[in-house]
């Protein structure tokens, strides 16, 4: 029962609705057939043919304008690998009707087309101002007037060899801040790419460098992506860029006791030294605090012993490279020589 109540007063809801929608419209057409109502229409109706005639007179009249055009080669066989750099766009003054400006607006940038097999010449797509204007004009109509051209003229070389492949050498040069360390050396995903080039490959070049990747007292992991060089003259390579993985990750202070070990002892002698044992402060990445072990080794030369100082002085050795900031709590220590 409760279902059949709302379905009820919606119908009555509507009905009201219907009947005062009605009223409202005869209302309007009752206004619409006074003589205030014919002005109204008549008004409105000039308004509107004055605005189509404003329209059409603006689309037909020349304009100036500056506009983008994408670059795109056509008809390029599937053997031919482009080595040069292809002009994302060019910019353009054109001046045309409007309707031609208005048309673009709605169908986006408008796209000059070079043929490849039009304007291919040796190893080179080339063209020049006059053949770049011919290709824009193309875009807005005979009837349109190209002022400008930016660039002026297109030159791009091609290579219908097989690529070689090379292996990815990373120029990374990174220091990090203090109490931070690298985990590894900056790594890539990529470790090879391929290379197109014009000419026959010299036999010197074996590998593809990134571009330079500088940074100073980095605090904190990065992944970047780096251009990859392409080796000189005329050639290519595939990816033209590489993810760079470069981890940082903060150092932890540990402290080891380290029995001292005496060198250069004259025959015939025991050298014992106080203490004899002394503490060997390092820092160690947080990653591998529980795993490095370092076996370090402390001498006390007694060839460098001063006279009547009574003191031999510490070296350290065998410190792995993963440590940062080793030394010794104290650079020197007493001694006592007894024969043996």
């Amino acid at each position: 029962m409760p279902m059949a109540a709302s379905r009820a007063a919606f119908f009555q809801k509507s009905a009201y609705s219907f009947v005062m929608l009605k009223e409202v419209t005869q209302s309007v057409k009752a206004k619409l057939r006074t003589k205030a109502g014919k002005n109204l229409l008549t008004f409105l109706a000039f308004l509107c043919l004055s605005a189509v005639l404003w329209a059409v007179l603006v689309l037909n009249e020349d304009i100036q304008r500056d506009v983008r055009c994408q670059v795109k080669v056509t008809h390029k066989p599937d053997s031919i690998t482009i080595v040069s750099e292809l002009p994302e766009a060019i910019n353009v003054s054109v001046r045309t009707h409007g309707s031609q400006i208005l048309k673009h607006k709605f169908t986006g940038e408008p796209c000059v087309d070079i043929d490849f097999r039009t304007f291919h010449r040796g190893n080179r797509i080339s063209l020049g101002e006059t053949e770049l204007r011919g290709l824009v004009r193309t875009q807005f109509g005979s009837d349109a007037q190209v002022l400008s051209v930016t660039p002026d003229s297109i030159n791009m070389y091609y290579t219908d060899r097989k690529p070689v492949m090379l292996p990815i050498t990373i120029d990374a040069k990174i220091t990090t801040a203090t109490q931070y360390t690298l985990s590894h050396a900056p790594e890539s995903a990529t470790d090879s790419v391929l290379v197109y080039t014009v000419a026959p490959l010299a036999s010197n070049i074996t590998t593809v460098y990134t571009e330079p990747i500088r940074y100073d007292n980095l605090d904190h992991s990065e992944k970047i992506k780096v251009k990859l060089i392409a080796p000189p003259p005329l050639s290519r390579v595939e990816p033209s860029e590489i993810d760079v993985d470069i981890q940082v990750e903060s150092l932890i202070s540990k402290t080891r006791k380290v029995l001292v070990q005496v060198k250069n002892a004259p025959a015939g002698t025991n050298i014992t030294t106080f203490p004899a044992m002394v503490e060997v402060t390092y820092m160690v990445p947080m990653g591998l605090y529980n795993e490095v072990l370092p076996e370090f080794l402390v001498e006390a030369d007694y060839s460098g012993a001063r006279k009547g100082s009574g003191k031999l002085p510490l070296q350290l050795t065998h410190v792995p490279d993963e440590l940062r900031n080793v030394y010794i709590t104290t650079d020197s220590v007493s001694f006592v020589i007894e024969q043996k």
